[in-house]
């Protein structure tokens, strides 16, 4: 193989990763467009209906079933274009406690503001 086309070579796996990196943020994306989705229906309700506390007891759960349901595929698919890298890719637990965290103080500053 000659200095050409280990150059050429070079190149070639260098746009390759460019594009993965690429493909690694667009999942990500959908990912949080999906919670951000939950989110702004749930205030649309809100803004269309006079609704009761109790609705959040039924909204929320089935709205994260449906998210979560949503997250795992796409994360299911990121793993695979991982493996494509041959790289394995995983769950960092600090960023798991993070986004548990954050979200529970969502869920209590949420609730609390409606409380009336």
């Amino acid at each position: 193989m000659g200095m050409e086309e280990v150059k050429e070579l070079k190149d070639v796996l260098e746009r390759i990763e460019g594009k993965l990196i690429a493909v690694g943020k667009m999942y990500g994306a959908r990912n949080f467009g999906a919670w951000i989705s939950v989110m702004l229906f749930y205030y649309v309700i809100l803004g269309l209906f006079e609704v009761s506390w109790r609705f959040n007891l039924i909204y929320w759960p089935v709205a994260f079933a449906i998210a979560m349901t949503f997250t795992r595929r796409v994360w299911k698919r990121f793993k695979r274009r991982g493996k494509v890298t041959g790289r394995e890719v995983e769950v960092l637990k600090t960023g798991t406690i993070l986004m548990v965290l954050s979200w529970t103080a969502g869920t209590v500053l949420g609730g609390s503001s409606f409380q009336g």
